[in-house]
């Protein structure tokens, strides 16, 4: 299957670094892309467990991941 739909840890360092730069906390990034605090705090968690994921699927939280990326990358 295709990278594009797997959340990585390189991934989460990203979005980590990415959100620091921007000075913005975990509730402000969530608060721009309508998702939960905790949506993020997972995203930004790379040992995070797909078994305890608050995304329904590993495909829904790479898509939201990415598209947080693009957003703060914008």
């Amino acid at each position: 299957m295709d990278k594009h739909f797997f959340w990585t840890a390189e991934d989460a360092e990203k979005l980590s670094r990415l959100r620091l730069e921007k000075g913005l906390d975990v509730f402000q990034v969530a608060r721009m892309v309508t998702l939960s605090k905790e949506h993020v705090i997972e995203l930004e968690n790379s040992e995070q467990s797909d078994s305890k994921s608050h995304f329904y699927t590993p495909e829904i939280k790479a898509m939201a991941g990415k598209r947080i990326l693009s957003l703060l990358e914008s």
